[in-house]
């Protein structure tokens, strides 16, 4: 987001190493907006706003009880069956 005005650039990252990678070019990356904006009092800011990360099932377990959470009528499969998954 730029707000002119206010002179302020606000720069959203992902995570503090996006945020670490920012700070260490930001002297250059401001001298670099100042000028070619014409803006001296140009600042940047840097906010992080990490984004969710689902977790994967990845034993057998995990894998069942997350395809039983989305077709439940295979519960009733297994029990017709009589099979008996190794949980």
């Amino acid at each position: 987001m730029l707000d002119i005005p206010k002179q302020q650039i606000t720069l959203t990252v992902g995570s503090t190493i996006l945020e670490d990678a920012v700070t260490e070019m930001r002297e250059d990356l401001m001298r670099f907006l100042r000028q070619k904006l014409g803006k001296p009092k140009l600042s940047i800011e840097t906010i992080i706003q990490e984004a969710a990360v689902e977790r994967r099932p990845y034993t057998n377990q995990e894998k069942l009880q997350h395809l039983l959470e989305k077709q439940p009528k295979l519960q009733d499969l297994l029990d017709r069956l009589d099979l008996d998954p190794d949980l």
